[in-house]
């Protein structure tokens, strides 16, 4: 009966020392993918029939390549585009202004103009879980230009009614720039 124990015990001490060895080579923490995150950014624009009536509206943005692309505003007066991109990136948008054919901002009619925007980014994971702040900008704007002023408005904005621009970092933060 002491051989049989002692037996036993050297088998079960062998199959210990088998199993401890065999288990040293596996990691304790198997590796973690790298966590894939974009950018993501809408970006939203309207304007009234009577900016349109009187001036070409384009907006320029941001693409998922980091190009900057233009789209002129249709007919139904307004433009929504969602763009998502790796980091680190820049995305934003500006609205440019350009005279009609036939138009001149010199003898221009008074009118009353408005338009909207809004322009919501953030940072996505592989899971489309938002993993930063929200960086979102939006107003809607109001004007009447008198007669004979149209010329002074437009010098002031055709460059940029709107004008919005991030820069997004591969630690998950962004900062607005100048465009």
């Amino acid at each position: 009966m002491k051989k049989i124990m002692m037996m036993l015990a050297a088998v079960l001490c062998c199959s210990a020392m088998m199993y401890l060895l065999s288990s040293c080579n596996k990691p304790v923490n198997p590796p973690t993918s790298e966590q894939k995150l974009e950018a993501e950014m809408t970006y939203k624009f309207r304007a009234n029939s009577k900016i349109r009536s009187h001036f070409d509206v384009t907006v320029e943005y941001y693409d998922a390549d980091g190009q900057v692309k233009s789209e002129q505003v249709t007919d139904e007066g307004s433009f929504e585009k969602k763009v998502r991109t790796k980091l680190p990136c820049k995305l934003g948008m500006r609205v440019l202004l350009q005279v009609k054919e036939g138009q001149d901002v010199n003898t221009m009619r008074a009118f009353a103009g408005a338009y909207t925007y809004k322009v919501t980014g953030y940072v996505v994971d592989d899971d489309d879980y938002v993993v930063s702040d929200v960086a979102e900008v939006e107003d809607a704007v109001s004007f009447t230009i008198a007669e004979g002023k149209v010329a002074e408005w437009y010098e002031e904005n055709k460059n940029g009614l709107v004008s919005i621009l991030y820069a997004f970092k591969e630690d998950k933060t962004f900062s607005r720039i100048e465009w």
